[in-house]
């Protein structure tokens, strides 16, 4: 099947910045070579934008408020940054924060939240689940609307936020809405598209075990529906995706 032109176009770009090995850094060193590229232009305005700290389950945790133009209360989003659960921050997804903010009229936090391998599963949910109530709780001096609050996300950020989502089913924090952009879904990392497309597409199958790896202390935890939600028994009651 022929690639999407604008797919192909980004991996054409991407040929002259390649991934490296993963196995061959540590996750720092990774990081500091990820930092070091310069993150994606913001092509948004936004009213203001606003960094904070807010309390966490292993302690404090930094967010950046958006906020739109026009009157409140608005609709709220809380986003969780990709990088599989090892890499990226607040700065990382500035840009999409602010596209978020100004396109869809609403209100974002975006979280940053413990990343593995110093911090491994589940801290990374327990602070995604702290930060949605938090919201829920705030949105009042936020500017917000907790009646009509969602959940968003890339990648890892999006495993987060569906599973936030299921382990807040029925209570004061519970969400209308998740917006799910390229979810890790499933930590065996064993499907068909692991194997058919290992190779020749940006993140390879290899470099996604490596994240997991980081992520999940015992291998037995690709099970656990926090880790791997589309492995979760029941999602009754889930909020539109």
């Amino acid at each position: 099947m022929p690639l999407h032109p604008q797919a192909a176009q980004l991996l054409e770009a991407a040929k002259a910045q390649p991934l490296p090995d993963p196995d061959s850094l540590s996750a720092p060193q990774l990081r500091a070579l990820i930092g070091a590229m310069p993150p994606p232009p913001a092509l948004d305005e936004v009213t203001s934008a606003e960094d904070r700290r807010i309390p966490g389950p292993g302690g404090e945790l930094a967010v950046r408020v958006y906020r739109p133009a026009g009157a409140s209360p608005k609709p709220v989003t809380v986003y969780f940054h990709g990088g599989g659960f090892v890499l990226c921050d607040l700065d990382s997804h500035d840009a999409i924060a602010r596209a978020l903010c100004a396109r869809a009229d609403c209100v974002v936090v975006s979280v940053e939240y413990r990343r593995a391998p110093e911090a491994p599963f589940p801290a990374a949910v327990d602070d995604a689940i702290a930060a949605v109530e938090w919201v829920a709780a705030h949105a009042g001096e936020l500017g917000a609307d907790a009646g009509r609050m969602a959940v968003a996300g890339d990648s890892a950020g999006a495993n987060l936020a569906t599973v936030a989502a299921r382990a807040l089913r029925g209570t004061a924090a519970a969400l209308r809405h998740q917006l799910l952009l390229y979810p890790v879904t499933d930590c065996r990392c064993d499907s068909a598209s692991y194997r058919d497309f290992a190779e020749g597409y940006y993140l390879s199958a290899a470099m996604m075990r490596w994240f997991i790896r980081q992520y999940l202390p015992e291998a037995s935890l690709v099970d656990d529906p926090r880790a791997s939600p589309l492995r979760a028994p029941d999602l009754a009651g889930m909020p539109g995706a």
